[in-house]
C-alpha cells in the first residue's frame, strides 16, 4: 500500500467513515447517493449526506497535515461505475473505475498550487442553489502557472480553523526542492494564516481524488 494509505487511510477510518480506493499514490473517496425508500425529501437527504462527506474530507486533510502529508483534491459529482475488488486462486483483480466524475476530479486536482480542494465547474449551479456553501469557505483557488480552465466554484473545504493552531510548526518541517514547491507551500501558508482564528463550524457534501503533493 502507498505512503498515503499507510499514513492516513487506516488511521482516519474511524473519523472519515466513507469508502475509498487507493491507486498508486492517490486516494479516491466516493459516496453512493442512493436514498432509502422511506426518504421523504430527497434534496434535504442528499445535502445532509454530502455535508457528511465534506466533513470527513476536512478531517482527512487535518490529519494529513499533522503527519506532514500535503494533499490536493478535486471534487466532482455524477454517475459512475466502481467494480468490487475480487480475485481467485491468489490472483488479485483491481477495481475498475468508469465515469466522468473521476476524470473531472483528477483534472481539478492537477490544476491547483496549494494544499487544498477545488470543485469541478459541473458543481457550480448545485453549490450556488444549495445550503452547502455555508459550510464551505469562499476562496480564490491558487492555480499552477499557465493553467487554463473555465470558471469553477470559488469555494474550498474548511480544513483550517483554530483547532489547528498547535500544528503551525508543521510548516517548519515542510521541505521544498524547487520554486514550484515553494509556491505551493507559500499559498498554503497564506490560506492557513487567513483562517487559523476561525472557530470550528457547527455542522448538521461525489467523487474526489486526493494526491500528495510532489511538484
Amino acid at each position: 500500500s502507498s505512503r498515503v494509505e499507510a499514513s492516513i487511510g487506516r488511521e482516519t477510518r474511524p473519523i472519515a467513515d466513507i469508502p475509498y480506493i487507493v491507486l498508486s499514490d492517490s486516494i479516491i473517496l466516493y459516496q453512493i447517493v442512493k436514498p432509502p425508500l422511506d426518504v421523504k425529501d430527497f434534496l434535504e437527504w442528499k445535502e445532509r449526506m454530502f455535508s457528511q462527506f465534506l466533513t470527513s474530507l476536512e478531517s482527512i486533510f487535518q490529519e494529513a497535515f499533522k503527519r506532514n502529508l500535503h494533499l490536493r483534491g478535486g471534487v466532482s459529482y455524477g454517475e459512475c461505475y466502481i467494480s468490487p475488488e475480487s480475485g481467485e486462486d491468489s490472483i488479485k483483480i483491481e477495481h475498475i473505475l468508469i465515469g466522468r466524475p473521476f476524470t473531472e476530479a483528477v483534472k481539478m486536482e492537477r490544476l491547483q498550487s496549494w494544499m487544498g480542494v477545488a470543485f469541478h465547474p459541473s458543481m457550480s449551479e448545485y453549490l450556488e442553489k444549495s445550503t452547502l456553501k455555508e459550510s464551505l469557505i469562499e476562496y480564490k483557488i491558487p492555480l499552477k502557472d499557465n493553467s487554463c480552465t473555465k470558471e469553477f466554484p470559488k469555494y474550498t473545504i474548511a480544513w483550517v480553523d483554530a483547532s489547528m493552531e498547535t500544528h503551525r510548526k508543521r510548516f517548519d518541517q515542510w521541505q521544498t526542492e524547487n520554486p514550484r514547491q515553494e509556491k505551493i507551500k507559500s499559498n498554503t501558508i497564506k490560506y492557513f494564516e487567513e483562517y487559523i482564528t476561525r472557530n470550528p463550524p457547527l455542522r448538521h457534501i461525489g467523487s474526489i481524488v486526493l494526491n500528495p503533493d510532489h511538484d
